[in-house]
Parts: structure tokens; C-alpha cells; sequence
């Protein structure tokens, strides 16, 4: 997994509390795919997996030793993402003077790579047995290149270092922006509230989480 997705989650997390500016469906889709995809149509057939939230139908696609931890990465995010939608729902209803985007975290969806929700390939290159294809984000710059490589009848995601404790990491920050989430619900509906809120609910994960070892 690339660490820039660790960095970006520590970075955005720090700024939140210094005050600037699931479905879970593990259901098991269909592993089937048609052999004569490429590695663009298989990044494509991913991406779509992954927002149907097929995540058994994921597995078929990813490295065999990477496969399961990449789709706990991905629970992670939805986990986290979910969280941040209950922390910006109970500012509009309860501290709807609070500037809420100054708490959003939903950037940090474009920051998934090819499960980001917006990609565009833009190239690939075949090298049998590997592969890489080249995708735009979000419309943003630099490009990132997700490496393949064919396994039997079919591409597959090859990441180029692990999970590691990733997703745990993101499910103690969900877990924590929850509670925050609860606490303006009952009363902590000032902007100094709110933040404190993050402060003493976000600051001690986030800690944790920046003293871990990145994925390679």
C-alpha cells in the first residue's frame, strides 16, 4: 500500500485538531470475470466491485498474500468515512454555527488509490507477466501507476508493500469520531467545544497512529 495515504490521514487529522481551516457487504460477489479483460478493464471491474461493496468478488483480483488485508483497508476507510458523515451530520443539526468543513475528513476517500471513488485510466503497459496502469484521481496531478500481474486467466492488483496495522489505525479513528459525534449530540455544540472535542477524543489515536511504521 502506498504510505502517502498514512501520511495524508495523519496530516489532515493534525490540522482538525490544531483548529485550521459500511455497507458492510462481505457478501461474495461474483469471482467469475471474463479472461480477455486487460489491465485497465480489471482496474475498472475493480473499482466497480469495490463501490458495490462486492467485496468477495474483490479478493479474485488482488494478490492472494494482500487480498484480505487490502479489503480490511477498505472496511477501515468506509468505517472512518462513515464516521465522518455522523460527525458532519450532528453539526448541521445540533452546531449548525460551527464551520463543519473545518472537521470534514472526506477528502480522504480520494486518497485510496484505484478504490479512490473517481479514477480515470489513462495508460497502460503490458510487459508479460506484469502490467501497470497509469490512473488520474479526482481530476488531480501526479498520476499514480498501479501495478499488475497475471496470475492463470487473469490481472490482478499487485500492491507493492503491505497493510501493515493500517486498518486498525482507521477503525480506533472512526471509533473516536463517533464519540465526538455523540458528544455534540448532547451538548458540546460550540466551535471551542467541538474542538476540544477532537482534541481529547481524535489527539491521543492520532498519536498512535503517527508512531506506527508506514506501510513500505
Amino acid at each position: 500500500m502506498d504510505c502517502r495515504l498514512y501520511i495524508t490521514i495523519a496530516s489532515l487529522l493534525t490540522l482538525v485538531i490544531a483548529g485550521c481551516g459500511r455497507t458492510d457487504s462481505t457478501s461474495r460477489g461474483s469471482a467469475a470475470t471474463q479472461p480477455t479483460l486487460t489491465p485497465s478493464q480489471t482496474i475498472q471491474h475493480m473499482h466497480d466491485l469495490r463501490f458495490a461493496r462486492q467485496y468477495g468478488g474483490l479478493l479474485h483480483h488482488i494478490d492472494p498474500s494482500q487480498a484480505s488485508p487490502v479489503v480490511d483497508f477498505l472496511l477501515a476507510m468506509d468505517a472512518l468515512l462513515a464516521a465522518n458523515s455522523e460527525v458532519q451530520t450532528a453539526l448541521g443539526r445540533y452546531a449548525p454555527d460551527v464551520p463543519a468543513a473545518d472537521f470534514d475528513l472526506s477528502a480522504l476517500q480520494h486518497n485510496q488509490g484505484l478504490f479512490s471513488p473517481t479514477i480515470n485510466v489513462v495508460t497502460e503497459s503490458v510487459e508479460h507477466p506484469v502490467a501497470s496502469v497509469t490512473i488520474q484521481i479526482a481530476g488531480r496531478v501526479p498520476l499514480e501507476t498501479v501495478p499488475m500481474r497475471r496470475i492463470e486467466d487473469r490481472w490482478v492488483y499487485w500492491p507493492e508493500g503491505e497493510v501493515g496495522t493500517v486498518p486498525r489505525h482507521l477503525h480506533n479513528v472512526a471509533r473516536a469520531m463517533r464519540k465526538v459525534a455523540r458528544a455534540i449530540e448532547h451538548g458540546a455544540t460550540s466551535e471551542e467545544q467541538v474542538r476540544e472535542q477532537f482534541r481529547l477524543r481524535i489527539s491521543p489515536v492520532l498519536r498512535t497512529l503517527q508512531s506506527a511504521p508506514p506501510p513500505p
